[in-house]
């Protein structure tokens, strides 16, 4: 079998396969991740990579071939070959047009869905026969959709992690002096940054010496964003969320104790996560939620207590009371900070744990063999097992808070 992967490079902005390779180029995780799998499996088995959009792929150790769009994938494959084409699903209409053609019995469709699927593509997933797996990134992920018809089609393999590229924290002498936070992911509504800024004046009051790092940008998803003043969000976002409480300029910003680092590479950031005494991550409880949250596992592969809020993938990726804490309100996030803070021991035990647990998780041969494995399924036109449905341990005054946040959503629709 033929093994065929498709990228649209319109979306990833100047990308460079030996920048990838050197590790000097800024990716979301869902990007670098798709590359690491391509890596992977290049280094097995004759791939055929095709996308299109502008990239400079050069020394790959795969054939490519640039197309007009997705649609033409299929016109390029070779008569009576089976092939197996894995791609990220995207909620787009090229990706809906691809979905609703006649396409060759012979092909074989893994789709790697890192935050849907949407409702707007669960009935195309659905109706193709074509696409014989559905990936998500979590169980929680996958369990989301117990309710829908393609659950039969959807198997989860946990994102991973670049484990021994990550520097550790070894010493825990150096927690007594250490207020050090860092935060990474995108600075746009849909990731809750905007709420750790809200309470930081308050864990400033407290904690005088507390600093913050922050890693990433509006430019993080979309290359071609706008920035405002400040250079690190839409002028939007800088206006309403970061001006009035943290300052007008990034000087007077860092006397509150807040820096902003921008896009940085995988590199420079595991070259530096060891540093910080805890991370934080989205800590939006009730917009976009996380599948997974790379960041999170990242910054606990390096042994660094991580927090965020207690939706979906991060339920899974941070291990509550065990290698961080979740919330489920902003007071209780606040008052998360400042405990992993100032209690050393509490924060030390936690830096073990979350270490062990990434280690035996989401470690990079652990996905791989799992990936492996997929393949040879659909090769051998095995049938999915199923998911095993899991539900999480929620509190009655979570569900209600979520279940009136949307009938407000609802109702405001309708009014406006």
């Amino acid at each position: 079998m033929q093994l065929i992967f498709y990228c649209n490079f319109s979306i990833i902005k100047n990308f460079s396969w030996q920048e990838f390779v050197n590790d000097n180029i800024g990716l979301s995780g869902t990007d670098w991740l798709f590359f690491k799998l391509l890596q992977h499996v290049s280094n097995k088995h004759a791939v055929i990579l095709f996308h299109d959009g502008n990239a400079i792929l050069e020394n790959v150790p795969f054939e490519h071939k640039k197309l007009d769009s997705l649609s033409a994938l299929s016109s390029n494959l070779k008569e009576e070959q089976e092939c197996c084409l894995t791609l990220i699903s995207r909620s787009n209409s090229e990706f809906k047009k691809f979905l609703q053609l006649k396409l060759p019995p012979n092909l074989s469709i893994i789709v790697w869905d890192h935050n849907g699927p949407y409702p707007d593509i669960v009935d195309l997933l659905n109706n193709c026969k074509n696409v014989k797996r559905i990936v998500c990134v979590s169980q929680m992920h996958a369990t989301q959709h117990r309710h829908r018809t393609l659950y039969k089609k959807i198997t989860f393999i946990h994102n991973f992690v670049d484990i021994p590229a990550i520097a550790k924290r070894v010493d825990s002498a150096s927690l007594k002096d250490n207020f050090k936070v860092c935060y990474m992911g995108s600075l746009t509504e849909s990731k809750g940054f905007h709420h750790l800024v809200k309470a930081w004046p308050s864990i400033k009051k407290i904690l005088p010496c507390a600093q913050l790092d922050v890693y990433g940008s509006a430019k993080l998803y979309d290359k071609d964003s706008e920035l405002g003043d400040l250079k690190v969000a839409s002028k939007k976002y800088e206006d309403e969320h970061l001006k009035p409480l943290l300052g007008e300029s990034l000087a007077e910003i860092s006397k509150n104790g807040v820096y902003f680092k921008g896009l940085v590479t995988k590199k420079g950031i595991y070259a530096n996560l060891h540093q910080y005494k805890l991370g934080v991550v989205n800590p939006n409880l009730f917009g976009s939620t996380e599948t997974f949250c790379v960041s999170a596992v990242e910054i606990q592969a390096a042994g660094v207590p991580t927090i965020g809020a207690r939706r979906v993938g991060l339920m899974e990726t941070i291990k509550h009371n065990e290698t961080g804490l979740t919330f489920a309100s902003h007071v209780e996030m606040e008052r998360q900070i400042i405990q992993l803070l100032s209690n050393d021991t509490l924060n030390h035990t936690f830096s073990k744990n979350a270490m062990n647990r990434t280690q035996n998780l989401f470690a990079e041969n652990i996905a791989y063999a799992n990936w492996d494995k997929l393949f040879d399924e659909v090769k051998n036109k095995k049938k999915n097992t199923c998911v095993p449905i899991i539900t999480p341990n929620l509190r009655i005054k979570e569900i209600t808070k979520t279940i009136i946040f949307y009938i407000n959503k609802f109702l405001l629709k309708k009014l406006f």
